[in-house]
C-alpha cells in the first residue's frame, strides 16, 4: 500500500511549487528492480485509490486533527 500512496500522492503533487519531481507507474516499476511487474504497480495504484474511496483530498481540519494526535510522534 505505501507504494500506491507513494505514487498517487507524487501524482497528485505534479506539477505544484511543493515537488520538482513526479514517480511515474514506468519510474516505480524501475526503483523496485524486479520486484514488483508493471501490472502489479497498477493494481497497486488502483487498490490504494480503492482503499480510500478515490478521496485525494484532505481538508484542514482532518489534517489539524491527525497533526494533534501525532504531535509527539512527529517531535513537534
Amino acid at each position: 500500500m505505501f507504494l500506491g500512496a507513494l505514487l498517487l500522492a507524487s501524482k497528485f503533487l505534479k506539477n505544484t511549487a511543493w515537488t520538482t519531481h513526479t514517480l511515474s507507474n514506468r519510474r516505480i516499476y524501475e526503483i523496485c528492480g524486479g520486484l514488483f511487474s508493471m501490472e502489479d504497480v497498477y493494481q497497486l495504484e488502483r487498490a490504494f485509490l480503492k482503499l480510500i474511496q478515490y478521496d485525494c483530498w484532505v481538508d484542514d481540519g482532518t489534517l489539524n486533527q491527525f497533526v494533534e494526535l501525532h504531535r509527539s510522534d512527529f517531535s513537534l
